[in-house]
């Protein structure tokens, strides 16, 4: 009897189509207003003198008077300033010092028309991830810290001359640096959570002659990764201290000798990035809520700070990156929605009786008696010419999928190294040595599966073959194989020999050979091969050095190694 199926409906399959094509713009949808919601923020860096404050605010610099009026507006481009501010120094005289990242760079920025002049040093050439300058009052020379490094610079001013100012690996991702009236260099070592203090000897030599720690029961639990300093008047240390994922931060404040005094209590909603010294107050910009807020040094009274003109300006970011948020929403809704709707259409427009294909039996390696005589002559099993056509398609979806991630990889790296501002990244990869481990880390974890899946390809390329008295093998480079059943050891889905993996069936259980087959000719033979559990099978493997084997450990050890190098380990264990 025949089985007509009814053929496929066009406008049914149409409609699934369309889904599938919504669903996809869903998906660029929620690419793009990711990018753009991490690109849109609110003000980050912030450094003021005793006549200016200047505030960073995305591809700009806005320059405020002390009271908080809208003074100019500049954007990097109109600067000089390439790559993204990291650090903002304003001198007493006027002179705006801007340090970037990626690359590490240095402008001098002279007022009144902001002319930025790049500050040349074979130095900055060296450092592989953000710095963090400041000009010593005592002199022309500058401190300059190398966060990969973990040490700390002294550069001329014409920066041509470099010396150590202490050892390399001293500290863990310095975030900050701060000199106070008594040459007290105040550091924030972020990856060993404490502020360090550094004092010059009579040799002018530098030397740690304090440190305090972050972990402190003022502090909220979780933040004790101490990220920028100022210093009022007072000799005390305003630091703001988040976590090391820079999900929320408090405001603290650090006395030399005691450490920890007090924590500011801001707003609900406030999440603190950066702090400077303008007169009587600490100002505190707000990068996730669009604010800057002027802090009481002596009663800790939290006020808004900015005219008319700035709360325009940061309210015009604020919406802006609110309707990335809401696209952002849009388009997972619209994913889920156009999903289900293409999964639906899909089944709808597939013929009664082609919904599901039935599984076809998977045998199992057993050693049996032979069914007939033994003719002697060599058989080559018939392939199983479905799990063929599967197996092609999955080596070329297995291609594409590498090329693919290996693609996002390098965009991901662009965007990370030459997109995102600092705050951005950091929020990625905050606790971890450099971007450009993350992105190793993820090509081990992205790449190592493709590798380990063309092995196994090559392994189900083998083919077997029997005459009867011994196991003939068509290795995958063409190689032939003749081999006595004694010396084979078997599981029920695979045979091994040394260094060699024949296998029967798939990863998801498609028989690699037509039914019958196994029964058949190879069967057989098992009776003079040896049976094996699961973990003894492994140590075999594994003492023959059997490529996919060997390599599988070697995989799961770096990714191991890798992650607790670079401190990825910690988003899977926040609170160590």
């Amino acid at each position: 009897m025949s089985i007509t199926f009814k053929q496929y409906h066009p406008v049914k399959t149409g409609l699934a189509v369309l889904f599938m094509l919504l669903f996809l713009a869903c998906i660029g949808l929620l690419a793009w207003a990711s990018y753009k919601g991490a690109t849109v923020h609110g003000p980050i860096h912030i450094a003021a003198n005793a006549a200016r404050v200047c505030v960073t605010l995305n591809d700009e610099i806005l320059v405020l008077d002390t009271h908080g009026a809208l003074q100019e507006r500049h954007t990097l481009d109109a600067l000089g300033v390439s790559g993204y501010p990291i650090d903002l120094r304003l001198q007493d005289d006027g002179t705006l010092l801007i340090a970037t990242q990626r690359p590490a760079g240095l402008f001098m920025c002279a007022s009144p028309y902001w002319q930025c002049q790049v500050v040349e040093s074979p130095l900055f050439e060296q450092l592989r991830t953000q710095i963090k300058v400041l000009r010593d009052p005592g002199g022309e020379d500058l401190f300059v810290s190398d966060t990969a490094g973990g040490r700390l610079h002294r550069l001329s001013a014409d920066g041509q001359n470099v010396r150590g100012l202490t050892a390399v690996g001293q500290f863990r991702r310095v975030n900050d640096i701060a000199l106070d009236q008594k040459r007290r260099l105040w550091v924030a070592d972020s990856g060993n959570r404490r502020i360090a203090i550094l004092q010059p000897d009579a040799n002018g030599d530098w030397a740690m002659t304090g440190e305090l720690s972050a972990r402190t029961e003022l502090a909220r639990p979780g933040l004790d990764w101490p990220m920028m300093i100022a210093l009022s008047p007072d000799g005390n240390a305003w630091v703001v201290q988040p976590d090391a994922l820079g999900e929320s931060a408090d405001l603290l404040i650090y006395d030399a000798q005691q450490g920890v005094k007090a924590r500011i209590n801001l707003l609900d909603d406030a999440h603190p990035t950066d702090v400077a010294h303008s007169g009587n107050s600490m100002l505190v910009t707000d990068r996730d809520a669009f604010r800057i807020q002027r802090v009481d040094i002596d009663t800790h009274a939290v006020k808004p700070f900015g005219d008319q003109g700035v709360q325009v300006i940061l309210d015009a970011a604020a919406g802006e990156n609110a309707r990335a948020d809401r696209m952002m929403d849009l388009a997972l809704a619209g994913m889920v929605l156009f999903g289900v709707l293409m999964i639906a259409m899909a089944l709808w427009a597939t013929p009664k009786g082609r919904l599901f294909t039935q599984q076809r039996g998977v045998p199992k390696l057993e050693a049996r008696p032979a069914s007939g005589p033994r003719s002697g002559g060599l058989h080559w099993l018939v392939r199983d010419a479905k799990t063929d056509k599967f197996l092609c398609m999955a080596q070329r979806t297995l291609l594409l999928a590498t090329v693919g991630m290996a693609a996002a990889l390098i965009f991901a790296g662009y965007l990370l190294n030459s997109v995102l501002d600092k705050e951005a990244a950091r929020q990625a990869a905050s606790c971890i040595t450099g971007i450009s481990e993350v992105l190793a880390v993820l090509g081990v974890l992205a790449l190592g599966g493709p590798v380990l899946g063309y092995l196994g390809f090559r392994n189900m390329r083998n083919r077997l073959g029997s005459d009867g008295h011994y196991l003939h093998v068509q290795l995958h480079n063409g190689e032939h194989l003749t081999l006595d059943p004694a010396r084979l050891v078997y599981t029920g889905r695979v045979l091994a020999y040394q260094n060699h993996l024949f296998l029967i069936q798939t990863g998801n259980r498609k028989p690699l050979y037509v039914e019958g087959e196994i029964e058949t000719h190879i069967a057989p033979l098992l009776s003079r091969a040896t049976r094996l559990g699961p973990a003894a099978m492994m140590r075999y493997q594994f003492q023959h050095r059997e490529p996919v084997t060997v390599i599988s450990v070697f995989y799961i050890a770096a990714v191991i190694a890798a992650l607790w190098y670079t401190g990825l380990w910690r988003f899977m264990f926040p609170g160590h």
